[in-house]
């Protein structure tokens, strides 16, 4: 199973998030069927409550919880952008944020939209290539909600598009709808699906062909690696502890054991561990039990 993060404002992109559901999803899954794979996507529409922003631990709850799930999704991310720049934290939760995934930023003025980009389709030198970006463009004059909040938040999320454009060469998508009046809601959005569809499957396709010419080795060789990178990936606790036993491991200790209660995060910290040391030029092989 992948699963794809969907980075958007929320309030004005319900009608995008609704078709990638309803439209996208089964085109993406019958093709992917093929290949003994299966694809979903994380909409933290339905994670998040609006209540939790009340209060300046509920928010930093929420900015953690986004920058999370985006470490426990699978490439690729998925990035849309319409008019609106979206809610903007307090300078302190960007920070705070940011520090929570040593991220480094050129300001803190960002939405969570940014920061979920920032951190998730902008960070690494490969990052863009694993990220699809659609700019939507609305026709005609578009209704209460769905226009910019202010200039502050135009100038902002203009900065944000030029950045994108510049640090992927230009590969952004555009598609465009027209407000409909009468059925309230936007015509163009089958476009946007099929534009979608498309383009995932073109990008997974050469991923699920080169693991259909795996051998079964090749084959949980990569599993096992993949349990690691996406465990890995996660781990940001414990650096006094990890840091004591890459040292041990550094020095010639032939056998660390270590022990816990399930849940505890033996996984975790075993799977940073390993990918630390490949960082280092060490050849790990990893073999996850319960695979």
């Amino acid at each position: 199973m992948k699963t794809i993060f969907v980075s958007s404002t929320f309030k004005d992109m319900h009608f995008e998030r609704d078709a990638i559901q309803d439209k996208v999803l089964p085109v993406v899954n019958e093709a992917a069927r093929r290949y003994g794979q299966s694809v979903s996507f994380c909409d933290l529409r339905w994670g998040i409550s609006t209540e939790e922003l009340e209060s300046e631990d509920g928010s930093r709850k929420v900015l953690e919880v986004c920058l999370d799930e985006i470490d426990r999704c699978d490439p690729p991310m998925v990035v849309i952008l319409g008019e609106r720049y979206g809610w903007i934290p307090s300078d302190d939760l960007i920070a705070d944020a940011a520090a929570y995934k040593k991220l480094q930023l050129d300001h803190l003025k960002k939405s969570v939209t940014a920061l979920e980009i920032e951190y998730g389709a902008l960070k690494g030198s490969n990052a863009t290539d694993r990220t699809l970006f659609y700019f939507r463009e609305i026709t005609n004059h578009p209704p209460e909600g769905y226009g910019t909040e202010d200039a502050e938040h135009a100038t902002l999320l203009a900065e944000l598009k030029e950045r994108i454009c510049r640090l992927t060469g230009g590969r952004v998508h555009t598609y465009r709808v027209t407000w409909e009046e009468e059925r309230q809601a936007f015509a163009g959005m089958d476009d946007f699906a099929q534009m979608l569809s498309g383009d995932l499957m073109e990008l997974l396709r050469l991923e699920w062909e080169e693991q259909e010419r795996m051998t079964p080795h090749e084959r949980e060789r990569r599993t096992h690696l993949n349990f690691v990178e996406e465990k890995g990936r996660g781990f940001c606790a414990r650096q006094t502890l990890a840091g004591r036993y890459l040292q041990q491991i550094r020095s010639g200790q032939k056998l660390t054991i270590i022990r816990g209660e399930p849940g505890t995060g033996k996984s975790t910290l075993l799977s940073y561990l390993a990918l630390a040391l490949e960082k280092e030029g060490y050849e790990t092989l990893p073999l996850i039990c319960g695979l």
